[in-house]
């Protein structure tokens, strides 16, 4: 699936960290030009080449003046034992100058002053969000450790706010030796000039992105473009880590989800694999009943905190329908050479003139996998974002290489792609063509997948 982006990387740093567990010195964050207690050797870095590694992230959404929203601070080490962090808020116009307040939830977190006392401070003061020493203790998710705190915005307007955090994945002996430390920065922006924006036409099938679509399928793979759905720069791709406690993609985010609402129904949400500021991928949830004529909106809802502290954006409606096919490219655009593999040897399947390393082109008689999504209900079926097991389709799967149909006998397997979500896999035969690029179409009742996806044939 295409995401499009260009990285652009957190501002990961080897850095030593805090002196002791209660969270001091403050001012170690590495950022705005604060020192780190590098000269105390309170928490030496780990030697290089070692194989353990940690790192560090904000989630923290856009801000509406004077509203209190949830920060959490995540560090992840699978060698750690014990944890420590330091989070800080600037104005990004001035980051001499503090940008809210912070707030402690629990018994693991404190908020301290340049001098390292407790608050509250001076308002013309910056403000520590640190770990306490209950809060340095393992526990939760193994190899994982959040710290929350809560974050009121400043009064006004004062532009982008930037979040700096240190943190440290300790060995737990209570030495300051081969403990890692890394730190990160994330930008809140003002709610109100940032709303999240879905574009008119802004709702693609994942593997047709040149096709506005016409319909939406239940548990389909989408890509949706807009605006400010994250800060500039942001790129997020799900992790294991993300998965929810049944085990399946998530609804949220980078603090996104993407509403679905049919008329007089509840309010779902798709399963997102991907956040950009300009892109999401997600797949949509699944839409029971009987589905002709039936239609849904669509909107983007970055949470901020609970109940009412979230951002919502604009409304799209889209039709709904049982199946949407299209197939994936191997330049993602929905136009090209398909994204297939051979069947046999697993090697990518491609022209020569692609120049893909370790690629063939098909030969009459191969049988190759090829991938899409929207082609509707498999049997048995799995719920939105769970990983699918082996699972053919409902219905049966039609369609041509070239100008050859493809018999009964061709078509090997059409179904879910084990181990995926909303991807579903198609196991041809190639019938007997000649050498060159040959359009493949599929079909599944009436619908068709997309014109200009070619399968290339010719001598390995």
């Amino acid at each position: 699936m295409r995401i499009g982006f260009l990285v652009v990387a957190s501002l990961w740093a080897w850095l030593p960290l805090f002196a002791n567990e209660s969270g001091l010195p403050v001012g170690s964050t590495g950022a705005f030009g604060e020192r780190t207690c590098a000269g105390a050797l309170c928490h030496v870095p780990e030697p290089l080449n070692t194989g353990l590694s940690a790192g560090i992230s904000i989630q923290v959404g856009p801000y509406v003046p004077g509203a209190t929203q949830l920060i959490l601070v995540e560090i992840l080490s699978t060698s750690a034992r014990r944890w420590g962090f330091q989070l800080t808020a600037r104005r990004a116009s001035d980051t001499t100058q503090p940008a809210g307040r912070f707030a402690a939830r629990n018994l693991f977190t404190a908020v301290r002053c340049p001098d390292g006392r407790f608050a509250p401070c001076a308002e013309t003061q910056v403000e520590y969000a640190t770990h306490t020493s209950v809060g340095t203790t393992g526990g939760g998710q193994s190899g994982r450790q959040l710290f929350a705190v809560d974050w009121t915005a400043p009064q006004g307007d004062v532009g982008d706010v930037i979040f700096a955090a240190a943190g440290v994945a300790a060995d737990g002996n209570l030495g300051g030796a081969s403990d890692l430390t890394a730190t990160t920065t994330q930008l809140s922006l003002h709610a109100p000039t940032h709303l999240p924006q879905l574009s008119g036409s802004g709702v693609r099938h994942a593997a047709a992105l040149q096709r506005e679509t016409e319909a939406i399928a239940p548990k389909q793979l989408l890509t949706l473009f807009g605006l400010n759905f994250a800060a500039p720069g942001t790129f997020i791709a799900v992790r294991r880590e993300d998965f929810d406690v049944r085990g399946h993609v998530p609804e949220e985010l980078h603090r996104l989800s993407l509403v679905f609402q049919r008329p007089g129904q509840r309010e779902r949400r798709g399963r997102i694999v991907f956040v950009g500021d300009s892109q999401v991928n997600l797949q949509a949830p699944d839409f029971p009943g009987d589905l002709r004529g039936a239609v849904t909106t669509i909107q983007a809802v970055i949470h901020r905190g609970e109940g009412a502290n979230e951002i919502r954006s604009n409304v799209l409606e889209l039709p709904l329908s049982s199946a949407s096919p299209g197939l994936f490219t191997l330049n993602s655009s929905g136009v090209g050479h398909a994204a297939a593999v051979d069947g046999v040897s697993g090697r990518l399947v491609a022209p020569r003139s692609a120049g893909l390393p370790n690629s063939i082109q098909a030969r009459p008689g191969d049988v190759l996998l090829v991938f899409g999504s929207g082609f509707g209900a498999t049997n048995p079926d799995f719920a939105a974002g769970e990983p699918a097991g082996v699972a053919p389709l409902r219905s049966a799967v039609t369609g041509s290489i070239g100008t050859v149909p493809l018999t009964q006998d061709d078509v090997l397997y059409a179904g879910a792609a084990p181990q995926f979500v909303g991807l579903q896999q198609f196991n041809l035969r190639i019938p007997s063509l000649p050498d060159g690029d040959h359009a493949l179409l599929l079909r599944i009742g009436t619908q068709e997948t997309q014109s200009g996806v070619f399968v290339s044939v010719g001598p390995r």
